[in-house]
């Protein structure tokens, strides 16, 4: 690589630095590629590499947003029964959708303070789970389904815009280990919040199907713990500076690029016929089980579970068994290929399902009632983590192994189209399949949700080695080519 080309006027290093970042980019800076980026990202803030403090602000953002947030959406289903799955599956699709406009929304806004806004959607949501009016947590569910497409699109442009061919992998590494140990916090939390009050374990069954209202007690003071725990991330996020972002990218972008960017009307057309593709048709049911397995152990899962203090420290062994299988997923990928991570996954989710049905079926029936209760979801929680981190990870391998550059964005898009369609199916179908006096599912209607759960990972397994068979990888270009050997 060239080496870093540096100012010959004898200007301040932190005045040519802006000049770079403000300037518009040129054919010069095409064929130059990341010499000028470099100087950019290599930028101090706060005496640290401007690049990687961005990213470390971006990854604590995200810790305390979503350890909130997937803590409440494992807690809701259990606690505020078919009403929490109706408002979840508003907030999935609503999601679906908002994920064609969020680009747009982002270019517009910028992203740090789409960031911000997508932050605050979630602290919304959960807030009003605090004192339950239905009409403001469907408005609210809404509201964080067009934020959760705004932020996660924020989120994709902020991680390449501070990173180069380089560094891309070792800072997606830092985002992926920071997010998924929000799992446990969360949980942990919540956790330790319940087991406080000495009523909840002696609270019998709500009707699942009776709408929540009002003030729910220690529920409501574990929400409202989580809302102010989600809003701690928008200090992280307003931290986030220009400085250390390539030029094109970040929350500064100008009109030249906004202008270079395509119309809503394109992107949709060009995303449509994407999905026509050999290999998306392929690829679909890998995405749409990624989707479904959202509202499996968000709400199927844990409702099973007969303690609400259980549900938090199952679902923490869940967050880390998901950092466990995210960082050997990588290992395994490079080493011996995805296709060995992959079939990992696949297997780890057989298991999944086989140990949360014998867990089910064993509840009360052992000398010791605590072992089918406690250790086999636990069990069931690690192998249910291992499939989930691994799926996700080569999710976003799987794009850039068999999709050109200019199709990434548009793939991207229909990835998370595709799970949001899924995992809003699955909520929709939730309250269908549960013992409403109870607020679990019957020994029989668990058997359907496993079998589902079974037949798209069937589906997923059959789609992926007609990938494998009939598709061909995608080419890097000569200079693509060198830049790997590079990195490597």
């Amino acid at each position: 690589m060239a080496k870093r080309r540096r100012s010959s006027s004898g200007n301040n290093p932190d005045e040519e630095q802006q000049r770079l970042i403000s300037s518009p980019p040129s054919e010069a800076d095409a064929l130059l590629g990341e010499v000028e980026v470099e100087d950019v990202i290599d930028a101090k803030i706060c005496g640290c590499n401007a690049g990687l403090a961005n990213v470390l602000f971006l990854s604590f953002g995200f810790l305390f947003v979503f350890s909130a947030f997937q803590t409440t959406q494992g807690y809701a289903v259990p606690l505020l029964g078919d009403f929490a799955s109706i408002s979840l599956a508003l907030l999935y699709s609503i999601f679906s959708f908002a994920n064609f406009i969020s680009p747009l929304i982002v270019r517009k806004l910028g992203d740090r303070l789409s960031l911000m806004l997508g932050a605050l959607s979630y602290s919304i949501y959960i807030f009003s789970l605090v004192y339950v009016l239905d009409y403001v947590v469907l408005i609210a569910s809404i509201i964080i389904g067009v934020g959760a497409g705004v932020i996660w699109t924020a989120q994709g442009n902020v991680l390449v815009s501070t990173s180069t061919s380089k560094t891309i992998a070792k800072n997606s590494g830092y985002f992926w280990s920071v997010f998924m140990f929000g799992f446990g916090t969360g949980n942990t939390v919540a956790s330790t919040i319940l087991l406080l009050d000495n009523s909840t374990s002696t609270q019998p069954a709500r009707n699942s199907s009776e709408w929540p209202s009002g003030w729910q007690g220690s529920d409501s003071v574990l929400f409202l713990a989580l809302g102010c725990m989600s809003l701690i991330g928008l200090i992280f996020f307003f931290l986030i500076r220009r400085k250390g972002m390539k030029r094109g990218g970040g929350s500064g972008a100008g009109k030249e690029v906004a202008s270079a960017q395509p119309s809503l009307r394109h992107q949709l057309a060009s995303i449509f016929k994407l999905l026509c593709d050999k290999r998306t048709v392929c690829i679909i049911p890998y995405m749409l089980y990624i989707g479904w397995a959202t509202t499996f152990y968000a709400a199927q899962f844990t409702r099973q579970i007969p303690s609400k203090v259980n549900v938090g420290f199952t679902m923490a062994t869940f967050g880390l068994a998901e950092i466990i299988g995210s960082n050997v997923g990588g290992i395994v990928s490079k080493k011996k290929g995805p296709q060995y991570a992959v079939f990992s996954a696949m297997v780890c989710q057989t298991v999944a399902l086989t140990t949360t049905y014998f867990a089910d079926k064993l509840q009360g029936n052992l000398v010791d009632p605590s072992f089918a209760d406690t250790y086999l979801f636990v069990i069931a929680a690690v192998f249910l983590g291992l499939a989930d981190s691994l799926f996700n990870t080569q999710s976003y391998i799987l794009i850039q192994n068999y999709y050109a550059k200019d199709e990434v964005l548009n793939m991207a898009a229909m990835q998370k189209f595709l799970q949001s369609i899924a995992t809003t199916a699955g909520f929709f179908v939730n309250p269908f399949l549960v013992d409403h006096n109870t607020g679990r599912s019957t020994p029989s209607q668990l058997a359907i949700e496993l079998a589902i759960c079974g037949g798209l990972l069937a589906l997923n397994l059959v789609g992926y080695i007609s990938l494998l068979i009939t598709a061909k990888k995608h080419v890097d270009t000569p200079r693509q080519s060198e830049e790997h050997e590079e990195d490597r």
